[in-house]
């Protein structure tokens, strides 16, 4: 297990780094790691530097527990929500943590946090924000606060399937190995998601805001939020129309691939 002092350390993987992450920690062992650089390898077009090269992600320590203790039992952990958006360019910190598994392995990943004394929670006053989506993810509690939740969502639920995903460090421990969606299946996914989901029903919000996330900074290749307005002047200074349609033009087709 990583030491609390993990969290403040600022790591910038290279890809380079990422395809040869070292000695294999408990927490990792469920897979062959030569298998997975060769994994990684074969899915450069997908996964360029700009998604396996960010900072960790602000998190608790506990998420970190969560996790090792789901790769222990064998649980395929495909990241979503906040994670996957992270992983494309939009800064948050990682409170709501949304990971999908299997189907078949939900009630025994749920189990596994029970066990590790993340304890399942109702959804209590945030049933009628989360909508009809929201309700299908079991809750458990992360932190002891009343923010901190993990929400395990049936990976059918995404509209996604384990071909549709690679393995990747995770964004907020890089020798914690979890899934993450193919750029252009988590599109896809989210597009599907709010074909589904009813006119009225709230569950549509974090689908929008998901999708406006990823065509901001996948596709167009926002920065931060949080950027200053003289530093965007800067960046917009530095490319012409031109080249910036050349370059948003190539992540379209990648989307559409």
């Amino acid at each position: 297990m990583e030491s609390e002092e993990d969290d403040t350390r600022d790591f910038s993987l290279s890809y380079s780094q990422t395809t040869n992450p070292g000695p294999s920690s408990p927490a990792s062992s469920h897979s062959n790691h030569n298998d997975a650089d060769q994994s990684y390898e074969s899915s450069e077009s997908e996964f360029s530097n700009r998604l396996l090269s960010r900072p960790l992600q602000m998190h608790s320590y506990t998420t970190r527990v969560a996790l090792s203790a789901l790769i222990d039992h064998q649980i395929i952990v495909v990241e979503y929500g906040s994670q996957a958006q992270y992983r494309y360019g939009y800064e948050e910190v990682l409170i709501l943590v949304e990971w999908a598994v299997p189907d078949d392995q939900l009630q025994r990943a749920s189990q596994v946090l029970i066990e590790a004394e993340f304890p399942r929670v109702d959804h209590g006053e945030r049933q009628e924000r989360l909508g009809c989506w929201g309700l299908q993810s079991l809750p458990h509690d992360l932190d002891g606060s009343t923010r901190g939740r993990i929400h395990l969502l049936p990976l059918s639920l995404t509209g996604l399937t384990l071909e549709e995903t690679v393995e990747v460090p995770s964004t907020f421990a890089p020798k914690l190995y979890l899934r993450t969606p193919k750029p252009p299946r988590y599109f896809l996914s989210l597009l599907k998601s709010l074909l589904k989901l009813r006119i009225g029903d709230r569950s549509r919000n974090r689908v929008i805001k998901d999708l406006k996330c990823f065509i901001s900074h996948y596709i167009l290749f926002a920065p931060p939020a949080d950027t200053p307005g003289e530093v965007l002047d800067e960046i917009m200074a530095k490319e012409t129309d031109e080249e910036y349609a050349i370059r948003s033009d190539g992540s379209i087709r990648d989307v559409l691939a």
